[in-house]
């Protein structure tokens, strides 16, 4: 009936601002953040930097300040990796969450695919290169664990 509303904090909105920013103006690798468009308190925009340099997403560069350096991380969980390391309980359930979320993601790919969609995916499968073809049946090994 009534649809619970999420108070934003003041570092969520500022991180929204700077990814409505890079999108709406199509920023690529290089180009530069201007931080005064950006809006929010000093500190505020330094905490949301950091998630962006977390991810990968920004470089800072002394003098020029930041700049885009990929739009898609190749490993959002790079900078939380010795963490996630040091706790076997925590490895233990990221690694079953991520077994549900990769099943999942399979069975919503099938359900909305056709066998003529499947039939391409088999074909580029074969077509990949050695080292991604095992690195693929080693993350298929993984799901059927």
């Amino acid at each position: 009936m009534f649809k619970t509303v999420r108070k934003q904090s003041a570092m969520e909105a500022v991180i929204d601002a700077i990814q409505k920013y890079i999108l709406q103006n199509r920023l690529q690798k290089g180009d530069r953040l201007p931080p005064e468009t950006l809006g929010g308190s000093r500190n505020i925009l330094r905490e949301a930097l950091r998630h962006f340099r977390m991810l990968g997403v920004i470089i800072s560069k002394p003098k020029t300040g930041a700049e885009i350096n990929c739009l898609f991380p190749e490993n959002p969980f790079y900078g939380y990796q010795p963490f996630i390391a040091a706790w076997d309980k925590d490895l233990n359930d990221l690694v079953k969450a991520r077994r549900v979320l990769e099943l999942g993601a399979v069975d919503n790919v099938l359900s909305h695919s056709c066998s003529d969609d499947i039939d391409k995916l088999n074909a580029q499968i074969w077509q990949l290169p050695l080292v991604r073809l095992s690195a693929l049946k080693m993350i298929l090994s993984f799901i059927n664990y």
